[in-house]
């Protein structure tokens, strides 16, 4: 549930131009291997730390469904390229699940390049 209401607050800040703003502030605050707790009340504040200008319009995108639509077509896309979940990245075609050491983004990018 929380990241439906997540998808929907990063689309609420969206709609107000701030979405960039508002996925960098999520991001940087997100815990190194644990899940973020991304209650109403966080996701609230980092709109107001990000100068989101109608709080309440983004609290009401962020509760209401007008952004599931797109939300769930992105769903859909994801899973249709091998995506279930996030982080997920996708190197020459071929996703790569999870949160990763670095040394295995090198061996996937330079295997991706081998088989051009």
């Amino acid at each position: 549930p929380q990241s439906m209401t997540a998808a929907r607050a990063g689309r609420a800040a969206a709609e107000q131009g701030k979405f960039w703003e508002f996925n960098r502030a999520v991001y940087a605050a997100a815990p190194e291997r644990s899940k973020a707790d991304l209650t109403d009340e966080v996701l609230i504040d980092f709109a107001k730390q990000v100068g989101i200008p109608d709080i309440e319009r983004f609290t009401a995108g962020m509760h209401g469904d007008t952004f599931d639509a797109a939300i769930n077509a992105d769903l859909a896309q994801g899973r249709s390229i091998g995506v279930p979940s996030t982080p997920a990245f996708v190197i020459n075609d071929r996703p790569m699940l999870g949160a990763q050491p670095t040394d295995e983004f090198v061996r996937a990018i330079e295997q991706a390049m081998a088989n051009q």
